[in-house]
């Protein structure tokens, strides 16, 4: 091991000091410390990249008394209460988060385990944290009991809960969990015997898991399972309550521990291997291996860096088809997905025989089987990623059956009812009317109208009596292929409906021609006997020239009946295209209307949703409405997507009631005299990226938005009980990564704060640009768009919304006396990546600075001509860690928080800081030049806290043996350096204070 020049440097600095009995000590210290040796071996990568989900790390430590071992991993060490570290009645948090504070008459005494350690007795005594940790973590502590007797005691206890709790009761250590019901378990061991004690705990918080125990590296108590989450206290813990006996060295991570880990932590030895494999996700992972001696001096070795490169995710495999279903053949299609590249194979006896699946693409894989006996199946899916990661638990079952396909024909126009007949399979009599009950048809069987040239089919009722299998699939009706679709002509049914369907369950109609219907609809869904019809599908149907003579209907359903069509062209009809009444539910996807709605009973549009609040709920997906009498009129509950309204004669969109959405629409040929979009007694009504051309009326307590809607406003008209708010989008991009993207609104508001992306850009925002509220219209405006990044040009501009923006900042470098570190003397590179340069006046003259530093961002002043530092050596969202120099002084500072340092080491404070806020990363500090007397107790704090550094920087300086004599030699030199440096810095301070009397 070789000690860095850095960290040389910094020893140095705080050599500078007056006392030589510290020095003395100091040097003491480091030579105790030299034998403490830990180090990485074989097989621990060095720095790079690893192509598992997990990573191999071996270290070795040794010492002349017995050594902890242990890793900290992407800094999961996130509480280390050493007690050897104590200023007052304050335990130093060696991670600089959470400083415990004792409670009662707790001690710190010289007999701890490591060096220190905390008496406690059992009556009160203990130390109170005040952070939280939520979510899982491991606790690890020395504990020794006072009484051999049966004793309890909270070695940990959750503040403002019960639990998590760890505690000691009749000598055995126990943990409860749980918010509902709780989860106790204990050791089987007696652990009051006067002895030390190792323990480790998991606390596995979510639920879904298990807690363990271990004491003296052994699992004591394993599985401690609770199926609800743990409760957590709104403040941090209290420590050793009640307990009466000693604990020392109290560690807390964020992350479970393995075996080895656990027995690396348990100090019984003088010489550790700590083998062990870390598990990480995709990404970055940082870790340094620490040693700890019982004399409580700490080693550490360099942190070293790996990304995993892959994930250890099983792949999502989605079984298509066959799922859960009946098949009609023996040639069965499977159909498998992935969600990510890789490869499957399916098995239909559970792996003993595989068979390849074909893909192109490496996610969509299919395979066809055509020698499957009939019987029940159950489909195994066997896929890997391309990296390895397996799911093997997929299946699907499935039955083979004989495919039955029922046929009927229609060969003559003048054939005769039979409405008894039980049609056979393959093919029949020819019969022109299919109305009939058949009988044994199996739940996915087929009934086929064959289509012949010149012939008719009036209508189609068909009842299926004691339909056979799973009571889902639906028994289908269909005419021969979509390019040859079957004809149903209804110019000789003087009455009734083409296709009627009356309490049914899963039918499907498919590839049908309907034309020439005089007497009814060409589709009719309603009850029968008072069942509804539900389920019901009808794909690529074309209607045409429906209710010549009177008032009927393309697509009608009714009485809460349940249905889909899809590739419906449905064209001239007398009434209705399309209607839902009386509370039916329905989806359309992919329809084309034109015509109709025109007759002698009224005028009507091309779709018609009638039905109240409570009881329909209506899709439609890419529709257009052509030439219609009006395009849509809905009353409720309606979601719309792609939806084109061209040249239709009335209003074109009615909406008459609550709870509609229609995104992506287009209203063209409007006429003159009536409106594109009429609102009427509509609550959340919701239109999104559309445009409209005529008038706009919105009535009677309506409540309206529009989002990306483009209208004539002239031609707008609210009434004085309705509402509406128009909103744009704002798209905004810069020409650099990580410029931050601030919007305020026109109070001075921000409105919206984030980074700009890899592309360049931010997520698109949705502004405010107009309300009009019961007729009264607001214009918002003066939205203020700004755009910064370190060390560029910030810039900014105003924008009124009224249409779609998009906004591109470019940003260009600045000019500033910031520079960045790239060396800290001698060519070794500095700890900080920036040094802002205040200005080469003395720090007196400038008096207060006020500064925003982020984390490794320091600033230089000048007192007495001699260069100091004021750096942020940490950040979190609530605390900043601020290093001092040159006289090495570190503090952690809460928003508030302000503190005097003397730096030059003559009793007198020169520096007073103050943490004024943290946003956005940034520390926002005042910092300004004094000369103030240090009082008493600041001198011990002070000593404190420089004893504590140095420390931490004997504890963190890895030395090499060879380095050992050049140290001695060091220090020897130093000290007669730093005496006569001090003297004359004394002398210029004595001088100075001369001055400012005179002066006075």
């Amino acid at each position: 091991m070789v000690m860095k020049r850095r960290g040389l440097s910094k020893l140095l600095n705080v050599l500078k000091l007056k006392d030589g009995l510290f020095l003395f000590v100091v040097l003491m210290s480091l030579l105790s410390v030299m034998a403490l040796a830990v180090d990485f071996e074989d097989p621990t990568l060095s720095n790079g990249n690893e192509s598992e989900s997990y990573f191999t790390v071996n270290v070795s430590a040794s010492d002349a008394s017995n050594i902890s071992v242990f890793i900290n991993l992407d800094n999961s060490l996130v509480r280390w209460w050493k007690i050897d570290n104590m200023s007052g009645s304050i335990v130093i948090d060696d991670m600089g988060k959470d400083n415990g504070t004792l409670a009662n008459q707790a001690v710190q005494i010289d007999e701890g385990y490591f060096g220190k350690g905390l008496a406690l007795d059992g009556n009160g005594d203990r130390f109170d944290t005040s952070q939280a940790i939520n979510g899982n973590y491991t606790l690890s502590m020395w504990f020794k009991s006072n009484n051999s007797a049966a004793i309890s005691g909270n070695l940990l206890q959750t503040i403002g809960a019960s639990y998590p709790n760890v505690y000691n009761t009749a000598g055995k250590v126990s943990l409860k969990l749980g918010s509902q019901n709780w989860v106790t378990s204990s050791t089987t061991t007696l652990y009051s015997d006067l002895k030390w004690h190792h323990l480790v705990v998991y606390v596995h918080s979510d639920g879904a898991g298990s807690s363990d125990l271990y004491v003296d590296g052994v699992l004591d108590e394993g599985d401690v399972d609770t199926t609800s989450e743990v409760s957590w206290g709104s403040g941090g813990f209290y420590i050793g309550n009640n307990f009466n006996g000693t604990i020392d060295d109290i560690m807390i991570f964020n992350r479970s521990l393995s075996i080895q880990e656990v027995q690396g932590l348990y100090a019984n030895e003088s010489t550790k291997y700590l083998y062990t494999n870390l598990t990480g996700a995709v990404g970055n992972h940082t870790y340094g291996a620490y040693v700890q001696n019982t004399s409580a001096n700490v080693n550490v070795t360099l942190n070293r860096n790996i990304t995993i490169l892959i994930d250890s995710t099983n792949p999502l495999v989605t079984i298509n088809s066959p799922y859960h279903t009946r098949n009609y053949s023996n040639n069965v299609s499977f159909n498998i997905s992935l969600n990510e590249a890789g490869y499957c194979e399916y098995s239909l006896n559970s792996g003993i025989t595989n068979y390849t699946m074909i893909t192109s693409d490496n996610k969509y894989f299919n395979a066809t089987n055509t020698s499957i006996a009939n019987g029940d199946y159950t489909l195994s899916v066997y896929c890997n990623d391309t990296i390895g990661n397996n799911n093997y638990t997929v299946s699907s079952d499935f039955t083979m059956y004989d495919h039955l396909i029922y046929y009927v024909d229609n060969s003559s126009a003048g054939c005769s009812n039979d409405y008894d007949k039980n049609y056979a399979s393959n093919p029949t009599t020819p019969y022109c009317n299919i109305s009939s009950a058949i009988d044994n048809v199996a739940r996915g069987d087929e009934i086929v109208v064959k289509y012949v040239e010149g012939g008719y089919c009036e209508r189609i009722l068909i009842d299926i009596n004691n339909a056979q299998g799973n009571a889902t699939s639906p028994i289908i009706i269909r005419g021969e292929a979509d390019d040859n679709r079957t004809i149903l002509n209804g110019t000789c049914a003087s009455n009734g409906d083409l296709i009627q369907v009356g309490g049914a369950d899963f039918y499907t109609y498919r590839y049908f021609e309907i034309r020439d219907v005089v007497g009814g609809d060409a589709i009719n869904v309603n009850h029968n006997g008072g069942n509804q019809a539900l389920n019901v599908t009808f794909e690529n149907i074309t209607i045409s020239n429906i209710g010549s003579g009177g008032q009927f209907d393309g697509v009608s359903f009714h009485s809460n009946c349940t249905g889909v069509g899809r590739w419906l062209n449905i064209t001239n009809v007398s009434k209705i295209n399309i209607v839902d009444i009386d509370g039916s539910n329905t989806n359309y996807y992919d329809i084309y209307l034109e015509g109709g709605g025109d007759d002698a009973g009224g005028n009507e549009p091309g779709i018609l949703f009638t039905t109240d609040l409570d009881r329909a709920n209506h899709e439609i997906y890419r529709a257009i409405i052509n030439n219609s009498y009006g395009c849509l009129w809905t009353r409720t509950n309606t979601t719309v997507n792609d939806l084109s309204c061209i040249n239709n004669l009335d209003d074109q969109i009615s909406i008459l009631d609550d709870y509609v959405t229609i995104t992506n629409f287009n209203v063209s040929g409007t006429p003159a005299a009536n409106l594109a979009i009429n609102i009427s007694e509509a609550d959340e009504a919701i239109l999104i990226n559309g445009k409209f051309d005529r008038n706009l009326t919105i009535l009677n307590n309506s409540n309206v938005i529009f989002t990306n809607v483009s209208y004539n406003m002239d031609l707008e008209s609210v009434d004085n009980s309705s509402n509406l708010t128009r909103n744009w989008y704002l798209d905004v991009s810069s020409n650099l990564v990580g410029v931050n993207i601030t919007l305020t609104n026109s109070t001075g508001g921000v409105f919206y704060s984030n980074i700009t992306n890899s592309s360049f850009n931010v997520p698109r925002q949705i502004l405010l640009s107009y309300i009009n509220v019961v007729g009264t219209q607001t214009y918002y405006s003066n939205y203020t768009i700004s755009a910064t990044k370190s060390g560029y040009v910030s810039q900014s501009q105003n924008v009124n919304m009224t249409d779609n923006q998009m906004i591109s900042f470019s940003l260009s470098l600045v000019a500033s006396s910031s520079v960045g570190d790239t060396s800290s003397g001698g060519g070794t590179p500095s700890f900080y990546s920036k040094t802002i340069v205040q200005d080469d006046k003395e720090f007196e003259e400038i008096g207060t600075i006020i500064k925003e530093l982020s984390r490794k961002q320091r600033m230089r002043i000048k007192i007495d001509d001699e260069t100091h530092y004021i750096g942020v050596v940490d950040l979190t969202d609530t605390t900043v860690t601020i290093n001092i120099s040159s006289t090495p002084q570190q503090a952690v500072f809460n928003i508030g928080d302000e503190k005097k340092f003397d730096v030059t080491d003559d009793n007198y404070y020169d520096v007073y800081v103050k943490l004024n806020s943290i946003v956005d990363g940034k520390a926002n500090l005042t910092i300004k030049s004094i000369y103030e007397k240090v009082i008493v107790d600041d001198v011990v704090e002070v000593k404190e806290e420089k004893k504590s550094l140095v420390n931490g920087v004997v504890e963190k300086i890895e030395l090499d043996l060879e380095w050992v004599f050049g140290l001695v030699v060091v220090f020897v030199v130093v000290s007669l350096a730093v005496y006569f440096k001090i003297w004359k810095k004394k002398k210029k301070k004595k001088k100075k204070k001369v001055d400012k009397k005179s002066k006075k």
